[in-house]
């Protein structure tokens, strides 16, 4: 029976039966944007066969919280927007299929839009072959600095008074060893101390200073 069905496929390849090839999406596993940004997200095929009318790009998007993808974007011969829901005015085409690509941008990231993201592309003859996806992380605006306002002055200067107490007592004892076993230059030997605990702690300083302003 095996053998009848190979000998079925060999014929038929010689009777005007092709084989139908497969197109290959790529996109970037991540793609990494702060709140209100305009985010582009990358879409490339390649295919055997010279895009034609024929040719159809979709997006979809499922979130973090799972389920179904839902397609929010189509293309075939021109770009079909989502006109209600997440997505509505926020989505932008530009793909250039002659070029193998299929990318949009989002307008106005926000949070909500975490997730992942699905471009399949078909082109006949080639309408075989996996779509890609890429996971979206939007992160809100001035992490790092709503950390520093979030730590009260009064909480940092006692740790900051602490580390400039304690390394300039450990100076002095160093200063003081120096001129009284190897009778050394003092005054040039504490210089160059201040300097390296300048050096040091300039980080402490730095951050109190922007605290303070803050």
């Amino acid at each position: 029976s095996q053998l009848f069905w190979q000998q079925c496929l060999s014929q038929s390849s010689g009777h005007g039966l092709s084989q139908v090839s497969g197109i290959h999406v790529t996109t970037p596993a991540e793609v990494h944007a702060s709140k209100g940004d305009t985010v582009m997200l990358p879409c490339t095929f390649t295919s055997t066969s010279p895009p034609t009318s024929k040719m159809s790009v979709h997006w979809s998007y499922r979130p973090l919280t799972g389920g179904p993808p839902l397609v929010f974007f189509h293309f075939s011969s021109r770009a079909y927007y989502q006109e209600s829901g997440q997505f509505a005015g926020r989505i932008k085409w530009r793909g250039a299929p002659a070029r193998g690509d299929a990318s949009l941008s989002l307008i106005n990231a926000t949070l909500n839009d975490n997730g992942t993201y699905i471009c399949d592309v078909t082109n006949p003859p080639d309408v075989f072959g996996p779509n890609s996806e890429t996971v979206l992380t939007v992160t809100p605006k001035g992490m790092i600095k709503s950390l520093y306002i979030g730590i009260k002055t009064s909480q940092v200067l006692p740790f900051v008074v602490l580390a400039l107490k304690s390394t300039l007592f450990y100076s002095l004892q160093i200063i003081y060893l120096f001129y009284t076993l190897f009778d050394t230059n003092a005054c040039h030997t504490f210089q160059i101390l201040i300097c390296c605990f300048l050096k040091q702690h300039i980080h402490f300083l730095q951050l109190y200073s922007y605290i303070v302003l803050l």
